[in-house]
């Protein structure tokens, strides 16, 4: 007669060996630590950040304040006691101006290296030491191996031609950290490149790495912004007696390329600051038009009306918000709770 009873599961994890125990978790158990954006929406969409453990992209064009929002990303991330590493392969990290952002340039790990071979062996060391988080900007910037040569000098332009080399590098680094990275969150800053693969008519643009490193990717997020004056954010800037109209801030928009964090999709917009009285990315602004959207704030005309206080123009608006972190801290609990 055969024995048709199952083996609970209780009875089979009770015969695992201590080996193959240490190597074994119960699902309920795996929990996957979130670093949240800078982007209240951004945020929302992806139940609450970005995950340790995982590889994340940000890309996109050129001023696209890719670089500007992960500066406030880490900034807000120090805030709550997250340890940030930053790989300056653009030699371009400026102390000043991550402190504008909101960053402690003194609690921030940076280093400047070129290669992918160099970043290779420094995120393993990072990471084991126990690093939240590591921003790489940006992986267009590295050199692959095929530019050094063996005593570790840079070779000849001409014995340098190597085809698809850097694509080849940069996926061979993302398949070893991938195997070793369980408690940080990586996110590579790239910039858009033309795929020489696609017909020519259609053109589309792509990150830099190929597609290894967009199989290791858990999260893409491309950012875009226009170079037009005409949709930039002037505003009066004071020089002394004379004030001038300029430049202070661009408009992005963010879509999500790739999501496995949580599968779901979608794009948002936000302003980002680069100058006048406020830097970085208006949180306020992008909390305000979302309580428009889900009738947390009311909206008539160009007024606003903000449980109870009435504000004439969005710029007012805005600015009453950032001068009262209780009512925008408010809005945004009313938003969560959406």
């Amino acid at each position: 007669m055969v024995d048709n009873e199952k083996v609970s599961f209780e009875d089979i994890m009770a015969s695992l060996d201590k080996d193959t125990l240490s190597k074994v978790k119960i699902g309920s158990e795996i929990n996957r630590e979130i670093i949240p954006t800078a982007s209240y929406n951004l945020n929302k969409l992806l139940g609450g950040g970005l995950r340790k453990g995982k590889q994340h992209t940000i890309w996109g064009g050129e001023q696209s304040a890719k670089t500007g929002l992960m500066l406030c990303t880490a900034g807000i991330n120090q805030q709550r006691g997250e340890n940030i590493a930053w790989i300056d392969a653009e030699h371009s990290f400026d102390p000043a101006w991550a402190a504008r952002l909101g960053c402690d340039p003194d609690r921030m790990a940076v280093s400047e290296i070129s290669t992918i071979s160099e970043l290779t062996d420094l995120q393993v060391k990072l990471i084991k030491a126990g690093f939240d988080m590591i921003v790489i900007d940006s992986t267009s910037a590295l050199m692959p191996k095929s530019f050094i040569d063996k005593d570790g000098e840079l070779k000849q332009f001409a014995d340098t031609m190597q085809m698809a080399q850097m694509a080849k590098d940069l996926g061979q680094m993302c398949k070893m950290i991938q195997g070793i990275n369980y408690s940080c969150a990586i996110v590579h800053i790239s910039q858009a490149r033309v795929d020489v693969g696609s017909p020519a008519m259609t053109k589309p643009f792509k990150p830099t790495g190929g597609k290894e490193v967009e199989h290791t990717d858990s999260l893409r997020i491309r950012l875009m912004s226009s170079k037009s004056d005409a949709k930039a954010l002037i505003d009066d800037v004071s020089y002394g007696d004379i004030v001038l109209q300029e430049k202070i801030g661009i408009p992005v928009t963010w879509k999500i390329d790739k999501n496995k964090i949580n599968g779901r999709y979608g794009s948002g917009d936000y302003d980002f600051y680069i100058g006048g009285d406020f830097v970085g990315l208006d949180r306020a602004g992008e909390l305000l038009d979302t309580a428009v959207t889900y009738n947390v704030v009311e909206k008539g005309g160009a007024w606003y009306t903000i449980f109870g206080e009435r504000k004439q123009g969005r710029p007012n608006a805005v600015k009453y918000l950032r001068e009262n972190s209780a009512v925008l801290d408010k809005i945004e609990s009313e938003l969560d709770a959406r």
